[in-house]
């Protein structure tokens, strides 16, 4: 199966743990004792089929109907009603908003094109292109980044916000993965949606720590990878580490910030 993202979570566990003390005669004596170890265990985000991202398009249809007939304002009402105090984008930001769409979507389009190429048949023009589209995607997801995260504060409450939070967690059921001695297992089990839910809610409500931070850390990367579209490892890597960045950048100023108000 093929992966966008592999990751690991430690649990303590006991394990069998052997020693081997050589006596004075020269003859080993081994012995083994039960300890408690930390164990990695391994988990990753698949990539996605056409047949998936059909089935999750539809969801997202089903809820954002679902969203507009309990009476939440659409996303091209509530525009409307900005465009009326005059916009919440000024001409310039949105042609940026818009150019950046079309920029990362040809990028998306010519990098897919390559991954399609198994690893081991990729020419050296097409690695090199590969890491040629990875950079050039970097400022382009960065700037719909920040964008998109002003804008999302103010459509937070509008059918397609919520419809889009529903079919996030639809992908965080369907795309993560555990693996162990070589079989792949869904990590939120199989079925349908309601029984995947099903097990996302007994271990948010149970007392399995280590189940908990997976689910968690699940919740987290879907996220970014619903964002931003990364194809590789590399990619999902790399926009994690820049919005961690981000996020440590703004924390420095706003701590600078708070101890200038405080002078």
């Amino acid at each position: 199966m093929k992966r966008i993202y592999e990751f690991t979570v430690d649990r303590e566990e006991v394990v069998k743990e052997e020693t081997v003390e050589k006596k004075k005669d020269g003859t080993e004596v081994k012995t083994s004792k039960d300890v408690k170890k930390s164990v990695p265990h391994k988990y990753f985000l698949r990539r996605p089929s056409r047949a998936m991202t059909d089935d999750a398009e539809l969801y997202y249809g089903v809820r954002l109907a679902e969203g507009i007939k309990a009476g939440l304002l659409t996303k091209a009402l509530l525009e409307k009603r900005f465009d009326n105090d005059g916009g919440i984008r000024n001409d310039k930001q949105d042609e940026q908003y818009k150019e950046a769409l079309v920029i990362l979507e040809k990028l998306h389009k010519e990098q897919t094109k390559i991954l399609e190429v198994e690893e081991k048949k990729r020419s050296a023009a097409q690695k090199k292109k590969l890491k040629e589209i990875g950079e050039e995607m970097k400022p382009v997801r960065r700037a719909l980044r920040d964008l998109q995260l002003k804008e999302d504060g103010l459509y937070e409450e509008t059918a397609e916000s919520r419809a889009r939070n529903k079919v996030i967690l639809w992908w965080m059921l369907h795309l993560a993965y555990s693996e162990k001695d070589g079989t792949e297992t869904p990590f939120f089990g199989t079925g349908s949606f309601d029984e995947r839910l099903d097990k996302y809610d007994e271990i948010d409500e149970g007392e399995d720590l280590h189940e908990l931070v997976v689910a968690r850390k699940v919740a987290y990367y879907v996220s970014f990878w619903f964002v931003g579209r990364p194809n590789s490892q590399q990619e999902f890597q790399e926009m994690i580490d820049m919005a961690l960045k981000i996020d440590e950048e703004e924390s420095k100023a706003a701590e600078e910030e708070a101890k200038k108000n405080e002078s």
